[in-house]
């Protein structure tokens, strides 16, 4: 049985400005790999350019449509994103 874990990555930033601050996209990527390095693998990645006051996020709503049930309850699937 292979005891490393599947990943499903969502990167987001809504400005050009967070990278100055180390908030990009670049600094997301490279500590999501950080993360994930001997963990196990990234099976799927999406990445928007959204502002956080939008609610409309279809690359997020795509992401978690990709997560499978959560154990003991069918109808309901992992909704909270965490970061390292």
């Amino acid at each position: 049985m292979d005891s490393l874990q599947k990943y499903i990555a969502y990167l987001r930033v809504s400005t050009d400005k967070q990278g100055v601050f180390g908030l990009g996209m670049d600094a997301q990527r490279e500590a999501v790999a950080r993360y994930v390095a001997n963990r196990g693998t990234i099976i799927a990645k999406y990445v928007e350019v959204e502002s956080g006051r939008k609610s409309d996020r279809p690359q997020l709503m795509a992401a978690l449509a990709e997560l499978p049930p959560a154990e003991g309850n069918s109808g309901h699937r992992k909704a909270r994103p965490t970061f390292p």
